[in-house]
């Protein structure tokens, strides 16, 4: 459910630089993955067929330190 939340529903999205494959990465902070010693961030890299398919690439958590250190030269859209 959460991933998919995060991919209908980001706080953040990220284009990857001209030279990486074409994929979306989409971020939103859950709060109670920290009830399980998790960083509260869930990652989710997809990528989009048409303007309503597409497909999961993969997903994992991330801390806001990593975060923006990952995808510092990426564009971020919102």
């Amino acid at each position: 459910m959460e991933i998919l939340s995060t991919v209908a529903e980001p706080e953040e999205l990220y284009l990857p630089p001209p030279s990486r494959r074409p994929q979306v990465v989409a971020v939103k902070r859950f709060t109670k993955l920290k009830a399980y010693g998790l960083a509260d961030n869930l990652v989710v890299h997809y990528r989009e067929v048409s303007k309503t398919d597409g497909f999961i690439l993969t997903a994992y958590v991330m801390s806001n330190e990593k975060l923006r250190k990952r995808f510092r030269k990426w564009r971020k859209l919102s």
